[in-house]
Order: structure tokens, then sequence, then C-alpha cells
């Protein structure tokens, strides 16, 4: 099975906490990421930034991105 790439803008980032929220391009509901989801280019993250991501989830089944990779 594939995986779809989504596309997105981090709506928020907290570098010193390692984790923000994606805002879909689709206008669905921010989409948790954490530092360890970043592919490449973390020096890239920052708020506004446009991202690819896919989507998973969390041990508690919770809506995570996955493979986010900063665009541009």
């Amino acid at each position: 099975m594939e995986c779809v790439k989504l596309l997105g803008t981090v709506a928020t980032y907290f570098e010193e906490r390692g984790f923000g929220f994606i805002r879909p391009d689709d206008g669905s509901k921010d989409v948790f990421f954490h530092l360890k989801a970043i592919k490449e280019n973390a020096q890239g993250m920052r708020v506004g930034a446009p991202v690819e991501y896919e989507m998973g989830e969390d041990r508690d089944r919770r809506p995570r991105a996955r493979k986010v990779r900063v665009l541009g």
C-alpha cells in the first residue's frame, strides 16, 4: 500500500520543546508533529514553512504527521 503525501503549512512550532502543528492545505484540522518526524532539513522548520507529510497515528491512535519534509 502506497502512502499518500499531503501538503500543508507549519502553523505553530515550538523548537525548544520539539513539536508543532501543521495546517493542512485541504482545510482540515491541524495535525501534530514531533521533531523526530522531520525527515530532513530541521533548520528550515519555521512557522509558515510549506511542508509535505504523511498521516499516521501515535500509540493512543491519535492523528500525527509522519515523514515531514520542508519544501522549497
